[in-house]
């Protein structure tokens, strides 16, 4: 399913339909699921072009595919430039950090979480 979602995605772009705020972030976990940074990595690009960066779903689902594919620096930054962020946003990268073990950088998130406005839900301590 992953694959097909990626060539849906890929055949889209040649019918000239262009990325945004929907197709992005739906095609990202496909991306993460299968380890595909480089059409991760598109999708990101095409994102900063069409200036989604500021849009919360756009940004989880590549906090969240950046970290599946193991580059939660990626995520770190990401997350980091988002303007606003929601629960959502936080727990993917929470999530993104203990998949790679990092407990304390999880817990040092958690705090920052904490302290906005923001209420952990369930999600948040799983």
């Amino acid at each position: 399913k992953d694959i097909e979602a990626l060539e849906l995605f890929r055949e889209m772009q040649v019918a000239g339909v262009k990325p945004n705020r929907v197709t992005i972030p739906s095609m990202l976990p496909a991306c993460g699921n299968i380890a595909a940074l480089v059409h991760g990595r598109s999708a990101h690009g095409f994102a900063v072009r069409i200036h989604l960066l500021d849009d919360v779903h756009v940004g989880s689902a590549l906090i969240d595919m950046y970290a599946k594919c193991g580059r939660i620096s990626m995520s770190q930054i990401v997350f980091d430039m988002m303007p606003t962020k929601n629960l959502v946003c936080w727990n993917s990268l929470m999530s993104g950090y203990s998949m790679h073990g990092k407990a304390k950088e999880v817990m040092s998130i958690f705090e920052s979480l904490v302290r906005t406005r923001l209420k952990p839900d369930f999600i948040s301590f799983t």
